[in-house]
């Protein structure tokens, strides 16, 4: 089977575990929700690939460190993964692609009223959103939050920073560009 990398390895184990994190606690012992873990197995999910095709499964899927190394049919047998420390149970339950928001605000304020980052994140993961584009919100502190995500200190989504570049001149858009690219963002 086809090794899956980066991205969707995340995704998959952070939609597992916050969407579903509280009917898998009883149900797999050794899972932490929000750990990560050198070596971890989803076993007996129902699996959706993202290319329109029909939900295959059950089947497992084995990830080790921030890659899935296979997706293969379920094993069979009362405990067939008894040698192993981290095994979440996907009976009766769906693994997908994590989705994309192209248009994303991280904000800590909406109407003039705080709102905490890690709510906003949580929103996003619950729905399913695990990378977003940030298309215009504090640079600073939007560079700082992606930091976080990237360094696995907090639970969010990954962060892609858009930022609009310009000028009346072909001189001044490479600046303005060279500015962004500077302050951590991308044009």
């Amino acid at each position: 089977m086809q090794r899956w990398h980066g991205d969707l390895s995340i995704a998959l184990i952070v939609f597992l575990i916050l969407t579903f994190g509280a009917a898998l606690y009883g149900q797999s012992p050794g899972i932490e929700s929000g750990k990560r873990y050198e070596r971890l197995i989803i076993r007996n999910v129902m699996m959706i690939d993202g290319n329109g095709t029909p939900a295959q499964g059950p089947m497992d899927i084995v990830i080790e460190g921030n890659a899935i190394q296979s997706v293969r049919g379920a094993r069979q047998g009362e405990n067939p993964y008894s040698g192993e420390a981290h095994v979440i149970d996907g009976s009766g339950m769906y693994a997908l692609p994590g989705l994309i928001n192209l248009h994303a605000h991280i904000h800590d304020t909406r109407g003039r009223r705080p709102i905490p980052f890690e709510y906003l994140y949580k929103l996003w993961l619950s729905c399913g959103i695990t990378s977003v584009r940030d298309v215009g919100s504090n640079t600073q502190k939007t560079i700082q939050e992606r930091a976080n995500s990237q360094a696995g200190e907090i639970a969010a989504p990954r962060i892609y920073l858009y930022m609009r570049a310009g000028g009346r001149t072909p001189e001044e858009a490479r600046q303005a560009v060279q500015r962004i690219k500077k302050a951590g963002g991308t044009a």
